[in-house]
This record gives C-alpha cells, structure tokens and sequence, in this order.
C-alpha cells in the first residue's frame, strides 16, 4: 500500500537494553533510508504499533527483536512470543531473532516452532556485514512475494486492490461479507451461521481456510489516517468447492489443470458506481487464475419458487434483468458455459457454471463468442492512475457504463 509523498514502510526493532536498541536503530536508518525504523524495549508494545499501522495502511517488511527481554517485565518476554503472535497479525512480514544465545536447545526449538526467517548474532556492530546481507535478502524476498497490486486515488481516498496479507484485511472482508450477504442481498439465512460469526459480525466458511484459499481485497485508505475499510473483495478457492456437486472437474483434473472457484465477488453498495475497483479485481482474478491454474464461477440466473412468491412480479422482473446483465458481463470478460441447463442450489435459485480460460481470453478472444476483446486488453494489463485513460480511451466509457449498468447505478 502506499501514500504519496511519504515514506510507507517501516522496520520494527525489539529490544530492552536501550544502548543496544539506539545503535541498531541508529545503523539500520543510515542503511535503509526509504524506510521509516522504529525501536522498542517492549514486545507488547511493538506488537501494538505494528497493528495500528497495518490497520492504517502502511506495510511493515521486516521485525527484528532480541530473544530474552526477561527485564520489562511484561506479557511477552521473549522474541519468539512476538513472532508467534506476527504469524496471525501479520504473516508475510519477515521476522527474526537477534541474539547471543546460540546454544540454548529450547530457544532455537522456539524459533523453529515460529518459523523464524533469519536468525543473526550478536554482538551487532561485529557482524554488521552478515546481518545486512540476510536483511537485504529478506526486504527482497517480502516486496516479491506480492502479487500484482492496483492503486489509484479518488478524492484523496487511496484505494489498493491486492491480495489480503493481514488479519484486519481478512476480518474487514468477512464484515463486508456479512454486511452484504445477510443485509442487503440476502442470499444466506441468518441461522446459516454460527453465534461466533453472528456476534463478530462476520461471515465466512471452512473453504476460507483451507490450503490453496486466497483473498483479494480492496482496501480504502482514509487522508486521516484512520483504519482501513474493505470496500471490494473475491474469494479464489484451489480445491474442492461447494458447488461443484453439480457438475465435474474430473477431465480437467485428469489434464494435471488446477480447477479455481471464483465466488463471493462483491463490492460495497456505497462503492459501486467507482469502477476502477471492479476493474482492479477483474485484473487481480486474471493474475492468479493465468499463473495457477483454471478459473470458474457460478452465477445466479433464476431464484427459487419460496423467493419469487417473496419478492412479487415488479420486483422479481427487475432482479432477472440484473442477473441476467451479470452473466452477459462475465460473457464479455471471457467467461464461458459450462453447461446448457442451470442447476438448483439449496435455498438459492438455480445457477450456471462458467469456465475462464485467461490464456485463450487473453491471445484469442475473437475465438469466444460473446467476449469483448476491449474490456479483456483493459483488465490484462496494468491499470493505474496515470495509465487508465490512456489505455482504449476511446473505450474506456462504453466499459465503465456496463459497470455502472450492472449494479443498477445507471
């Protein structure tokens, strides 16, 4: 994430001697000038300041805390409980020990345990050249284990679409989940879910967890340096899916191509008419089901009997011209059929499978029927605020109304 004018990263140094904590700090600002260096002599509170500035939009690559802090006296007393507690708040910052305590068997099992990323010796001032080293190699390995990231800002709102690498991202989009889902759209009955999730007002299932699951958000980030709020998100399961009972992957499978569901696809209702963000997570979708595999989806053509009776003839009739505007987008972006006849699901109406072959969308759209080959180059290629109307601006209304059509802003 970013703010313009501004350094965004930061470097967290742990440790409780002040003397010691001083000349680090002091060494690590001299050698890495785009990066802001915070020191502490408390783990607690560095887990508190690390929070609060992923809650706000800034990135923090790189932890580094000395292992025994016997001395502060406070919750956390050694690095290894601040980097256990990192995996959850944190997972993609890279952590480490610092310390002279080699030989200690229990320490290092610790370390092992909290899957530490690098471990360096003290006394710091001798080994200076080792440690910058493993700290060059450890900043690089964290800025390339983000995929594609699109930012653009809007009436001096920041927006990044990415893929969701801390707890508050994750919990943010369950809330908007939730709030979506269960208030405004209603596809899911309230009794669906667990007290847990009803109390924390979050929604969510087990595929969110399960290896190969992967969440993109898009985060908005506040001038006033207040939290972050999640006002677009798409879930990408690499596995078994819920829906896909009702029809086979096996052939795919039997191919060694890795089937990925596209599902809980939303964007916040106060949102909706900026269509960078849902250019933005098109493109993402495009990324990760071109380097890992093939994509599909479900979309809902028709509702149940119980829910038209519900809604009664005006409204059902608008509702299937939205639905009905949706698959056409899908159609447009390189989705194709699946299958001719939709099937029924559960309490939900009935649904049609569509397959995303980015390759073939990408080098041959004239060979997909209903694709348009405008909307496929916008979303395949990098969009940014000094590129977005340079690129079809011929184009680029025509594709921004379709957005705004479809979620009935027009």
């Amino acid at each position: 994430m970013f703010r313009e004018d501004q350094i965004n990263d930061y470097i967290i140094v742990v440790d409780d001697d002040t003397e010691v904590l001083n000349n680090i700090c002091s060494d690590l600002e001299k050698r890495y000038k785009n990066f802001l260096v915070i020191g502490s002599e408390s783990a607690d509170n560095a887990l508190s300041t690390i929070e609060i500035l992923l809650k706000t939009g800034y990135r923090v690559p790189l932890v580094i805390s000395d292992q025994k802090m016997e001395k502060t006296g406070e919750k956390m007393k050694y690095g290894t409980d601040l980097l256990r507690a990192l995996t959850t708040v944190s997972p993609k910052t890279k952590k480490g020990i610092i310390t002279a305590w080699y030989d200690d068997s229990k320490y290092l099992l610790d370390m092992i345990d909290v899957r530490t990323d690098f471990l360096l010796r003290k006394p710091w001032h001798e080994n200076k050249d080792k440690i910058y080293s493993q700290l060059d190699s450890m900043i690089k390995d964290y800025f390339e284990s983000f995929d594609v990231e699109t930012r653009f800002k809007r009436n001096n709102e920041i927006y990044v679409t990415k893929e969701a690498e801390t707890q508050f991202e994750l919990e943010s989009a369950f809330k908007l989940r939730y709030k979506t889902y269960l208030h405004e759209m209603k596809y899911k009955r309230l009794e669906d879910l667990t007290e847990d999730q009803n109390k924390n007002e979050m929604e969510f299932d087990k595929y969110d967890f399960q290896p190969g699951t992967r969440h993109i958000v898009t985060m908005k980030i506040p001038p006033d340096g207040s939290e972050m709020q999640c006002v677009g998100y798409v879930r990408l399961i690499q596995g078994k899916c819920p829906m896909e009972d009702q029809f086979s992957l096996d052939k795919e499978r039997e191919q060694g191509i890795v089937p990925i569901e596209i599902s809980r696809w939303i964007v916040d209702k106060e949102h909706r008419n900026i269509s960078k963000i849902h250019l933005s997570i098109t493109r993402m979708i495009y990324h990760h089901i071109a380097t890992r595999g093939f994509g599909y989806c479900t979309v809902n053509v028709d509702f149940d009997e119980k829910t038209k009776s519900e809604m009664g003839e005006t409204e059902y009739k608008s509702k299937i011209r939205r639905l009905q505007s949706l698959k056409n987008l899908y159609l447009k972006m390189g989705f194709q059929e699946m299958s001719e006849k939709p099937f029924n699901y559960s309490l939900r109406g009935m649904w049609l499978p569509l397959k995303l072959d980015v390759y073939r969308a990408v080098h041959n759209p004239e060979s997909l029927p209903h694709a348009d080959e405008n909307l496929i180059r916008l979303i395949s290629v990098p969009i940014n605020s000094s590129n977005i109307f340079s690129i079809l601006k011929r184009n680029y209304e025509e594709i921004r109304y379709g957005f705004l059509k479809l979620m009935g802003m027009v």
